[in-house]
């Protein structure tokens, strides 16, 4: 029997050489390299940090600060995370130095314009580098094709990125598995850059869309890992090649804005995984939707507006239950939508706006429980909105604008509705009423356009509640009374268009909030124009009854329409101060005097330019000639004089002239014949 002292001493030293061994296999950090600590305090001096931002890097363990990570083992840097640190300033070259770096992510800052460093690119450990939407300029480098081991690169959204040389350095990067080059010019990039990405075995997500590529699609069919392929918004004026029929792997496909033309083919899309096909706005496509969508139930998004589709909708829609979004608008479809839709339980997102769709909207579409967005807009539907329409209890949009639909329609239908945040009735044949005392509670309601469905009595009292409400269009209906001071002090009201009603009553004498468009044209408004403390997009206030003079105050950017009202008193020059914007001045069938002021000239991006029937006089400013864009020039029923000038035949877009009733003198110009 040993003493207990030697068991414990004994034992003791097993444990110590237990722990001297296992230490020497498997060592544990103690902290972060000096060395490398130092290097990532100079690249810091280089930020310009906002407050608080990388206040973690300081004491000695730099393992422990925010965006770092360290090897367990060996206490190198390896990751290095700063995405959406609203950094500025430069990437000092002291970065390269973390030898052991395996993950970088700077995206989502402001580099200022700034290059690449290449010395960035000697990292040879890299795996995952993204400087997303990070503000880089200038040449891609060609370092990164020395970066072997790179799996992932995301330099998308720098828009002022070039890679001419896209094809000599991407065919080395051997390994790459992710590549997103979004937005970055590739448009001087030789024509071989396909061929260069096809060379890249292990490729699973190849993302260049809006890099100004052209001409052919290229064959990428060897990449049998091949997942993802958007390459959208470039230009690529050819058929849809036969090669991605044999691509089992892809899974997403982006070809939208592309330019191609010809038919698609029945066989195009692959039978087996494909769950993402978008081909948007190729308006030289064609195709038959019956065909297509005889396979292929795995989509889970479809998006094919603007393809020239035409057929009907197959009895297999029904098998699609996995889709999610179905985007179908602007094409040429009929017959009507089928009740087998209400078996598509994952729908959240369907458009088939702009088609030739008829029948009624099926009450199968209410049993969609996880429905957002409907868009049934624009087709020759018949009878009126089902009933059940208040079961769609996730409906944010419900856009119904000129669908044929008809009927007498309470806004009480849809009170259910709770998380509605636009609805669009307009132009139909509804007879919406607004007279109950019932008041719609839709506390995100910030879209409501209810255009020519027949509202009659006063303004709509409900809306005062909805502060949320940014446009509103209740134009071509017969509401009468005044418009309640209220209505201008909505927070987030910034489009209204109440035009050809039956309102009355004058305007408040300041309108402080900011609008950028009000439509009050064809009303029985009167008394003075407003003062408007802010500029705005748009102003028509024509057909009404106002009075008085023009306000200096009024600063408009596109469109400025006064016309047909009882304005008096001079064109104030200060209405010229946003030269570049505007498009749209009409002030005719006013009682204005004095001159054209020379300031018009400045206003050089004018389309239309109307001032007849007033009673101005004086010669036509030479400087209107710098106003090339001109289309409609009137200038009829005033008090003009002196000779038409000859510079008008500079104004080589014009499309209407009239100078008839004024008081001209001498022959017309040869040169306007």
């Amino acid at each position: 029997m040993y003493p207990l002292s030697f068991k414990m001493t004994a034992g003791c030293g097993f444990l110590l050489i237990w722990v001297i061994m296992l230490h020497s296999q498997f060592p544990f950090s103690t902290g972060c390299l000096q060395d490398e600590r130092s290097y990532l305090l100079d690249f810091k001096a280089g930020l310009n940090l906002s407050s608080g931002r990388l206040s973690s890097w300081r004491g000695f363990n730099c393992c422990e600060w925010e965006g770092v990570a360290c090897d367990y083992h060996t206490s190198h840097v390896i990751r290095l995370d700063l995405s959406i640190y609203q950094l500025t300033g430069e990437v000092r070259t002291s970065l390269c130095n973390l030898q052991h770096l395996q993950y970088l992510d700077l995206s989502w800052n402001d580099f200022n314009g700034t290059s690449i460093p290449p010395q960035l690119l000697k990292l040879h450990r890299l795996e995952f580098l993204s400087l997303k939407d990070a503000g880089f300029a200038g040449e891609v480098p060609l370092e990164l094709g020395n970066m072997s081991s790179l799996r992932h690169l995301d330099i998308s959204r720098n828009g002022y990125l070039n890679c001419s040389k896209f094809d000599v350095w991407v065919r080395n990067v051997r390994s790459l598995e992710f590549l997103d080059m979004s937005w970055v010019n590739l448009s001087m990039a030789s024509e071989h850059w396909g061929d260069a990405l096809s060379g890249l075995p292990n490729l699973t997500q190849i993302h260049l869309s809006d890099c100004g590529l052209s001409g052919n699609i290229p064959d990428l069919s060897n990449l049998t890992r091949l997942s993802h392929l958007h390459i959208a918004d470039n230009s690529f004026p050819v058929q849809l090649p036969s090669w991605f029929e044999n691509v089992s792997s892809l899974v997403s496909l982006d070809l939208s804005f592309c330019g191609i033309n010809g038919f698609i083919p029945s066989n195009f899309m692959p039978r087996s995984r494909m769950s993402n096909l978008v081909l948007d706005s190729n308006y030289g496509l064609k195709g038959n939707l019956s065909f297509m969508l005889s396979h292929s139930s795995s989509l889970v998004v479809l998006s094919l507006s603007h393809c020239n589709l035409t057929g009907v909708f197959p009895t297999s829609i029904a098998n699609f239950s996995k889709l999610m979004t179905m985007d179908l608008g602007y094409n040429n479809l009929e017959g009507s939508i089928p009740s087998s839709f209400g078996s598509l339980t994952s729908l959240r997102y369907l458009t088939l706006n702009y088609n030739q769709l008829s029948g009624q909207i099926p009450p199968s579409l209410c049993q969609l429980p996880t429905l957002r967005q409907l868009y049934l807009g624009h087709n020759q539907l018949s009878g009126t909105i089902p009933d059940c329409i208040s079961k769609l209890a996730s409906l944010n949009v419900l856009s119904l604008r000129s669908s044929g639909l008809r009927g007498n329609i309470s806004l009480q239908l849809f009170e259910n509705l709770t998380r509605l945040s636009q609805l669009d009735l307009s132009e139909n044949q509804f007879v919406i009423d607004i007279s109950t005392s019932w008041v719609p509670k839709f506390a995100h309601l910030s879209t409501l356009e209810l255009q020519s469905c027949n509202i009659q009595g006063n303004f709509p009292a409900f809306l005062s509640q909805h502060y949320q409400l940014s446009w509103l269009d209740l134009s071509d209906n017969n509401i009468v009374g005044n418009l309640p001071s209220w209505l201008w002090d909505l927070p987030n009201l910034h489009q209204l268009n109440l035009s050809n009603n039956q309102l009355e009553g004058s305007l408040p004498r300041k309108i402080s909030h900011s609008f950028l468009t009000v439509d009050l044209h064809g009303n029985r408004l009167y008394g003075s124009l407003p003062a408007l403390d802010f500029a705005a997009y748009g102003l028509d206030l024509s057909n009404n009854g106002f009075n008085g003079s023009i306000p200096t105050t009024i600063r408009i950017f596109d469109t400025l329409s006064l016309s047909g009202n009882n304005l008096t008193g001079e064109i104030p020059s200060s209405i010229c101060n946003n030269s570049d914007y505007y498009r749209v001045l009409d002030l005719s069938k006013n009682k204005l005097t004095g001159k054209i002021p020379k300031e018009l000239g400045n206003l050089q991006s004018l389309r239309t330019l109307n001032l007849n029937g007033n009673r101005l006089q004086g010669i036509i400013p030479p400087s209107i000639a710098n106003c090339t864009d001109l289309q409609i020039f009137d200038l009829g029923n005033n008090n003009f004089e002196g000779s038409i000038p000859v510079w008008i035949e500079k104004l080589t877009d014009l499309r209407i002239l009239s100078l008839a009733s004024n008081k001209f003198d001498g022959r017309i110009p040869p040169q306007l014949f």
